[in-house]
Protein backbone atom coordinates (compact mmCIF):
# COMPACT_ATOMS: atom_id res chain seq x y z
CA UNK A 1 0.00 0.00 0.00
CA UNK A 2 1.64 3.46 -0.66
CA UNK A 3 2.51 6.21 1.73
CA UNK A 4 -0.74 8.37 0.87
CA UNK A 5 -3.31 5.56 0.94
CA UNK A 6 -1.85 5.17 4.54
CA UNK A 7 -2.43 9.05 4.77
CA UNK A 8 -5.73 9.26 3.46
CA UNK A 9 -7.14 5.88 6.01
CA UNK A 10 -5.17 7.52 9.01
CA UNK A 11 -7.47 10.65 8.68
CA UNK A 12 -10.49 9.09 7.89
CA UNK A 13 -10.28 7.66 10.82
CA UNK A 14 -9.06 10.54 12.99
CA UNK A 15 -11.32 12.82 11.49
CA UNK A 16 -14.38 9.92 12.74
CA UNK A 17 -12.96 10.55 15.96
CA UNK A 18 -13.48 14.48 15.77
CA UNK A 19 -16.63 15.65 18.32
CA UNK A 20 -16.81 12.05 20.03
CA UNK A 21 -16.86 12.65 23.71
CA UNK A 22 -14.97 10.30 25.71
CA UNK A 23 -17.37 8.32 27.93
CA UNK A 24 -17.63 9.58 31.43
CA UNK A 25 -18.05 7.45 34.76
CA UNK A 26 -20.87 9.68 35.42
CA UNK A 27 -24.06 9.99 33.14
CA UNK A 28 -24.27 6.51 31.73
CA UNK A 29 -25.83 3.64 33.00
CA UNK A 30 -23.48 0.73 33.18
CA UNK A 31 -24.08 -3.16 32.72
CA UNK A 32 -22.16 -5.70 34.18
CA UNK A 33 -20.82 -7.96 32.26
CA UNK A 34 -18.72 -10.15 34.07
CA UNK A 35 -17.41 -9.77 37.91
CA UNK A 36 -14.45 -11.92 39.73
CA UNK A 37 -15.36 -14.78 42.17
CA UNK A 38 -12.78 -17.30 43.98
CA UNK A 39 -12.58 -19.60 40.99
CA UNK A 40 -11.32 -16.11 38.81
CA UNK A 41 -13.89 -13.58 36.62
CA UNK A 42 -17.77 -15.38 35.76
CA UNK A 43 -20.23 -13.82 33.15
CA UNK A 44 -23.38 -12.49 34.73
CA UNK A 45 -26.43 -15.15 34.96
CA UNK A 46 -28.43 -15.34 31.66
CA UNK A 47 -31.64 -13.03 32.26
CA UNK A 48 -30.27 -11.71 34.85
CA UNK A 49 -28.75 -7.44 34.66
CA UNK A 50 -27.01 -5.66 37.47
CA UNK A 51 -26.48 -1.83 36.18
CA UNK A 52 -24.53 0.59 37.72
CA UNK A 53 -25.52 4.44 37.53
CA UNK A 54 -22.74 7.15 38.84
CA UNK A 55 -24.30 10.58 39.88
CA UNK A 56 -23.41 13.45 42.16
CA UNK A 57 -21.33 11.38 44.43
CA UNK A 58 -23.83 8.31 44.67
CA UNK A 59 -23.70 5.07 43.16
CA UNK A 60 -27.38 3.18 42.46
CA UNK A 61 -28.79 0.45 40.44
CA UNK A 62 -30.01 -2.73 40.39
CA UNK A 63 -28.12 -5.69 41.43
CA UNK A 64 -29.57 -8.80 39.70
CA UNK A 65 -32.83 -8.72 42.28
CA UNK A 66 -32.68 -5.83 44.52
CA UNK A 67 -31.84 -2.50 43.96
CA UNK A 68 -28.82 -0.83 45.60
CA UNK A 69 -27.42 2.69 46.54
CA UNK A 70 -24.02 3.99 48.09
CA UNK A 71 -22.15 7.23 47.93
CA UNK A 72 -18.56 7.40 46.47
CA UNK A 73 -15.62 9.46 46.00
CA UNK A 74 -13.80 9.25 42.46
CA UNK A 75 -10.48 10.76 41.90
CA UNK A 76 -7.81 10.08 39.05
CA UNK A 77 -8.16 6.32 38.50
CA UNK A 78 -9.14 5.81 42.79
CA UNK A 79 -12.74 5.07 43.61
CA UNK A 80 -14.47 4.33 47.20
CA UNK A 81 -17.42 3.37 48.42
CA UNK A 82 -19.27 3.85 51.39
CA UNK A 83 -21.78 1.45 52.91
CA UNK A 84 -24.23 0.31 50.43
CA UNK A 85 -27.77 -0.38 51.08
CA UNK A 86 -29.83 -2.85 49.09
CA UNK A 87 -33.68 -3.14 49.14
CA UNK A 88 -34.53 -6.78 51.05
CA UNK A 89 -36.66 -8.78 48.24
CA UNK A 90 -36.03 -12.67 47.52
CA UNK A 91 -35.92 -13.58 43.88
CA UNK A 92 -35.58 -17.62 43.73
CA UNK A 93 -35.07 -17.14 39.31
CA UNK A 94 -33.37 -17.31 38.03
CA UNK A 95 -31.39 -20.22 39.42
CA UNK A 96 -28.60 -18.67 41.41
CA UNK A 97 -29.64 -14.92 41.04
CA UNK A 98 -29.20 -14.55 44.57
CA UNK A 99 -25.89 -16.02 45.01
CA UNK A 100 -24.72 -13.87 42.49
CA UNK A 101 -26.17 -10.58 43.62
CA UNK A 102 -24.47 -11.24 46.94
CA UNK A 103 -20.73 -11.69 45.11
CA UNK A 104 -21.41 -8.49 43.36
CA UNK A 105 -22.38 -6.87 46.20
CA UNK A 106 -19.27 -7.98 48.70
CA UNK A 107 -16.55 -7.42 45.09
CA UNK A 108 -18.71 -3.78 45.08
CA UNK A 109 -17.60 -2.96 48.54
CA UNK A 110 -13.32 -3.83 48.19
CA UNK A 111 -13.41 -1.77 44.98
CA UNK A 112 -10.58 1.33 44.90
CA UNK A 113 -9.56 1.65 41.23
CA UNK A 114 -11.38 2.14 37.98
CA UNK A 115 -10.27 2.67 34.07
CA UNK A 116 -12.44 3.33 31.42
CA UNK A 117 -11.23 2.19 27.95
CA UNK A 118 -13.93 2.66 24.91
CA UNK A 119 -17.17 2.31 26.46
CA UNK A 120 -16.12 -0.43 29.14
CA UNK A 121 -15.68 0.27 32.73
CA UNK A 122 -13.16 -1.93 34.92
CA UNK A 123 -13.48 -1.37 38.65
CA UNK A 124 -10.02 -2.86 40.53
CA UNK A 125 -9.26 -4.11 44.02
CA UNK A 126 -6.50 -3.17 45.84
CA UNK A 127 -4.25 -5.00 44.03
CA UNK A 128 -5.05 -3.54 41.35
CA UNK A 129 -7.15 -6.83 39.74
CA UNK A 130 -10.15 -6.50 37.93
CA UNK A 131 -12.94 -7.15 39.86
CA UNK A 132 -15.60 -5.58 37.65
CA UNK A 133 -16.06 -5.25 34.01
CA UNK A 134 -19.33 -3.01 32.75
CA UNK A 135 -19.84 -1.72 29.34
CA UNK A 136 -21.77 1.13 28.96
CA UNK A 137 -25.70 0.79 27.81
Amino acid sequence: MKKSSLVIIFLGLAIGCIGQKPISLEGNIWILDSYRTETGLVTVLRDTRITAQFQDGRITGDAGCNSYFSEYTANKGHIEFGPVGVTEMYCSEPEGVMEQELDFLQVLESVEGYVIVSATLELTDAHGDVVLIFTVA
